[in-house]
Protein backbone atom coordinates (compact mmCIF):
# COMPACT_ATOMS: atom_id res chain seq x y z
CA UNK A 1 0.00 0.00 0.00
CA UNK A 2 1.37 3.14 -1.12
CA UNK A 3 2.16 6.10 2.05
CA UNK A 4 0.33 9.13 1.47
CA UNK A 5 1.87 12.68 1.16
CA UNK A 6 0.14 16.10 1.70
CA UNK A 7 3.27 18.13 0.96
CA UNK A 8 6.13 17.78 -1.63
CA UNK A 9 9.39 18.64 0.09
CA UNK A 10 12.28 18.82 -2.38
CA UNK A 11 15.05 17.11 -0.57
CA UNK A 12 15.93 14.91 -3.10
CA UNK A 13 18.69 14.42 -5.60
CA UNK A 14 16.60 14.38 -8.54
CA UNK A 15 13.30 14.28 -9.42
CA UNK A 16 12.00 13.90 -13.07
CA UNK A 17 8.20 14.41 -13.56
CA UNK A 18 5.89 12.61 -16.36
CA UNK A 19 2.35 12.02 -17.39
CA UNK A 20 0.74 9.38 -18.84
CA UNK A 21 -2.19 9.63 -20.89
CA UNK A 22 -2.50 5.52 -20.75
CA UNK A 23 -3.25 5.76 -16.61
CA UNK A 24 -4.01 9.40 -16.96
CA UNK A 25 -1.74 9.98 -13.77
CA UNK A 26 1.18 12.40 -13.44
CA UNK A 27 4.01 10.63 -11.95
CA UNK A 28 7.80 11.28 -11.21
CA UNK A 29 10.77 9.03 -10.31
CA UNK A 30 12.87 10.05 -7.11
CA UNK A 31 16.43 8.62 -7.05
CA UNK A 32 18.36 8.96 -4.27
CA UNK A 33 21.47 7.36 -2.37
CA UNK A 34 21.20 5.62 1.68
CA UNK A 35 22.18 7.46 4.59
CA UNK A 36 25.21 6.43 6.58
CA UNK A 37 25.99 3.03 6.42
CA UNK A 38 23.99 3.18 3.04
CA UNK A 39 25.56 5.82 1.99
CA UNK A 40 26.84 4.41 -1.92
CA UNK A 41 23.76 2.26 -1.68
CA UNK A 42 20.94 4.43 -4.61
CA UNK A 43 17.15 3.69 -4.69
CA UNK A 44 14.53 5.00 -6.33
CA UNK A 45 10.41 5.51 -5.65
CA UNK A 46 7.68 7.04 -7.73
CA UNK A 47 5.51 9.00 -6.54
CA UNK A 48 1.98 9.50 -8.07
CA UNK A 49 0.44 13.32 -7.57
CA UNK A 50 -2.81 13.93 -6.86
CA UNK A 51 -4.99 17.03 -5.71
CA UNK A 52 -4.49 16.15 -2.14
CA UNK A 53 -0.23 15.57 -2.07
CA UNK A 54 1.52 12.25 -3.69
CA UNK A 55 1.14 8.94 -3.16
CA UNK A 56 4.20 7.24 -2.88
CA UNK A 57 5.50 3.94 -3.74
CA UNK A 58 7.97 2.07 -1.94
CA UNK A 59 11.66 2.34 -2.29
CA UNK A 60 13.61 -0.12 -4.43
CA UNK A 61 17.52 -0.42 -4.27
CA UNK A 62 19.09 0.58 -7.65
CA UNK A 63 22.65 -0.69 -6.92
CA UNK A 64 25.59 0.96 -5.74
CA UNK A 65 26.91 4.65 -6.97
CA UNK A 66 27.17 7.98 -6.78
CA UNK A 67 25.62 11.92 -7.64
CA UNK A 68 22.43 10.01 -9.53
CA UNK A 69 20.38 12.14 -12.21
CA UNK A 70 17.13 10.10 -13.56
CA UNK A 71 14.91 11.63 -16.31
CA UNK A 72 12.02 9.79 -17.66
CA UNK A 73 9.75 9.69 -20.17
CA UNK A 74 6.79 8.02 -20.76
CA UNK A 75 7.12 5.07 -18.70
CA UNK A 76 10.93 4.44 -19.56
CA UNK A 77 13.59 5.85 -17.28
CA UNK A 78 17.50 6.33 -17.14
CA UNK A 79 19.45 6.94 -14.23
CA UNK A 80 23.26 7.84 -14.65
CA UNK A 81 25.95 7.76 -12.10
CA UNK A 82 29.62 7.58 -10.42
CA UNK A 83 30.99 4.70 -9.46
CA UNK A 84 31.08 3.72 -5.84
CA UNK A 85 34.04 2.32 -5.37
CA UNK A 86 38.10 3.92 -5.43
CA UNK A 87 38.76 2.07 -8.47
CA UNK A 88 35.55 3.19 -9.88
CA UNK A 89 34.34 6.78 -8.54
CA UNK A 90 35.84 8.45 -11.93
CA UNK A 91 33.60 6.49 -14.54
CA UNK A 92 29.97 6.22 -14.98
CA UNK A 93 27.58 4.13 -15.44
CA UNK A 94 23.11 3.95 -16.45
CA UNK A 95 20.82 1.88 -15.49
CA UNK A 96 17.73 1.98 -17.91
CA UNK A 97 14.18 0.73 -15.97
CA UNK A 98 10.59 0.43 -17.07
CA UNK A 99 7.86 2.33 -14.53
CA UNK A 100 4.94 0.56 -13.47
CA UNK A 101 2.26 2.25 -12.28
CA UNK A 102 0.69 -0.64 -10.77
CA UNK A 103 3.65 -1.95 -8.58
CA UNK A 104 4.16 1.74 -7.90
CA UNK A 105 8.06 1.25 -8.67
CA UNK A 106 10.79 1.05 -11.22
CA UNK A 107 12.24 -2.76 -12.61
CA UNK A 108 15.80 -1.62 -13.15
CA UNK A 109 18.39 -3.29 -15.53
CA UNK A 110 22.12 -3.87 -14.93
CA UNK A 111 24.69 -1.31 -14.32
CA UNK A 112 26.44 -0.23 -17.72
CA UNK A 113 30.06 1.49 -17.82
CA UNK A 114 29.75 4.44 -20.73
CA UNK A 115 32.19 6.89 -19.85
CA UNK A 116 34.90 8.55 -17.81
CA UNK A 117 33.98 11.56 -16.18
CA UNK A 118 32.03 12.86 -12.71
CA UNK A 119 28.49 14.70 -12.41
CA UNK A 120 26.56 13.04 -14.90
CA UNK A 121 23.42 14.66 -16.08
CA UNK A 122 20.83 13.02 -18.54
CA UNK A 123 18.18 13.82 -20.37
CA UNK A 124 15.55 11.69 -22.32
CA UNK A 125 13.09 12.41 -25.02
CA UNK A 126 11.42 9.33 -27.14
CA UNK A 127 14.06 6.56 -27.80
CA UNK A 128 16.54 9.92 -27.84
CA UNK A 129 19.22 9.91 -24.52
CA UNK A 130 21.80 13.17 -23.81
CA UNK A 131 24.09 13.06 -21.51
CA UNK A 132 26.36 15.68 -19.84
CA UNK A 133 29.59 14.92 -17.47
CA UNK A 134 32.27 17.17 -15.95
CA UNK A 135 36.14 15.61 -17.04
CA UNK A 136 37.82 14.40 -14.50
CA UNK A 137 40.33 17.12 -14.26
CA UNK A 138 37.35 19.84 -13.10
CA UNK A 139 37.80 22.27 -16.57
CA UNK A 140 35.75 20.43 -19.15
CA UNK A 141 32.09 19.62 -20.14
CA UNK A 142 31.30 16.76 -22.44
CA UNK A 143 28.13 15.61 -23.96
CA UNK A 144 27.09 12.41 -25.15
CA UNK A 145 24.49 11.58 -27.79
CA UNK A 146 22.79 8.21 -27.51
CA UNK A 147 19.32 5.40 -28.18
CA UNK A 148 17.98 3.92 -25.67
CA UNK A 149 16.91 0.43 -26.46
CA UNK A 150 14.88 -0.47 -23.17
CA UNK A 151 14.32 -3.93 -24.54
CA UNK A 152 17.60 -5.15 -24.13
CA UNK A 153 18.66 -2.57 -21.68
CA UNK A 154 21.32 -0.67 -23.46
CA UNK A 155 21.90 2.85 -24.79
CA UNK A 156 23.79 3.05 -28.16
CA UNK A 157 26.21 6.27 -27.30
CA UNK A 158 27.83 8.48 -30.04
CA UNK A 159 31.44 9.63 -29.07
CA UNK A 160 31.73 12.01 -26.44
CA UNK A 161 32.13 15.84 -27.40
CA UNK A 162 33.55 18.76 -25.41
CA UNK A 163 31.15 21.56 -25.70
CA UNK A 164 33.02 24.01 -22.67
CA UNK A 165 36.61 24.08 -22.10
CA UNK A 166 35.89 26.13 -18.41
CA UNK A 167 33.02 24.62 -17.31
CA UNK A 168 31.41 23.15 -14.29
CA UNK A 169 28.24 21.20 -12.60
CA UNK A 170 26.53 20.30 -15.99
CA UNK A 171 22.93 20.27 -16.67
CA UNK A 172 20.14 20.45 -19.28
CA UNK A 173 16.64 19.62 -20.64
CA UNK A 174 15.37 17.68 -24.14
CA UNK A 175 12.74 19.20 -25.05
CA UNK A 176 10.43 20.00 -28.43
CA UNK A 177 10.18 23.17 -29.58
CA UNK A 178 6.81 25.34 -30.24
Amino acid sequence: MPRRSSLLICAFAVVALSYNPAFSKEFFVEVSAGAEEDAEVMFSRVGVVHEGGIDWGNKIRIGKGKSPCVSVEGMNAVVVHRGHTSETEDELFYHIGVVDLTSMSVAWGPEVRYVKGDKPFVTLKGTRVIAVYQAKDKEKLFIMNGTIDVARKQIAWGEPALYDPKGRNPSLDLTSGP
